[in-house]
């Protein structure tokens, strides 16, 4: 049996609950408005405020692999690096930005996932060997990270950078 995840929405003027129910998929990545399914308006008032909460997957292996495929898929709008850098995620990571089927885009992401990790570990404290083995996944893949540079801010380069075995360009 395949869970369904539900989106509920509740008038803000009234307090009308709806829900609908959908998919892994759909709610890992945000495929299904409920506003189009049920329409933008409240059934009992007519209200167009609502709030919204719907439950999201944990990002298993089927996810990651149809993620990594895909320009149209994402796991946020914006912040997917953020969202990536979790040391639960740290093997799909690197088996991802190590398959070829994985398109530029989203390896550029999951290296300024691993790049985040770092950062935060040294920023914040944390597990000093994932820090490490974060650190020398980079470090086997540097001609990679040097290809997706653009996509890491500098304040997290600055941090990280001094970490690997890049040598300065400058």
């Amino acid at each position: 049996m395949n869970k369904k995840y539900p989106i509920i929405r509740t008038c803000s003027k009234c307090g009308n609950v709806e829900q609908i129910d959908i998919d892994k998929k759909e709610a890992a990545f945000d495929l299904i408005d409920i506003n189009e399914v049920l329409g933008k308006k409240c059934p009992k008032c007519q209200s167009e405020k609502f709030t919204t909460y719907g439950e999201k997957p944990d990002m298993e292996d089927d996810l990651f692999n149809e993620w990594a495929i895909s320009e149209e898929l994402h796991i946020s709008p914006q912040d997917e690096d953020l969202l990536l850098a979790d040391e639960r995620h740290l093997n799909n990571i690197i088996r991802l930005i190590d398959s070829e089927s994985t398109i530029k885009s989203k390896r550029d992401i999951l290296f300024e996932s691993l790049c985040v990790m770092v950062y935060d570990i040294t920023e914040d404290g944390g597990n000093d060997l994932i820090k490490q083995q974060v650190i020398d996944e980079l470090n086997k893949r540097i001609e990679l990270l040097k290809e997706a540079d653009g996509w890491i801010m500098d304040y997290i380069k600055d941090k990280v950078y001094p970490q690997l075995s890049i040598e300065d360009e400058e």
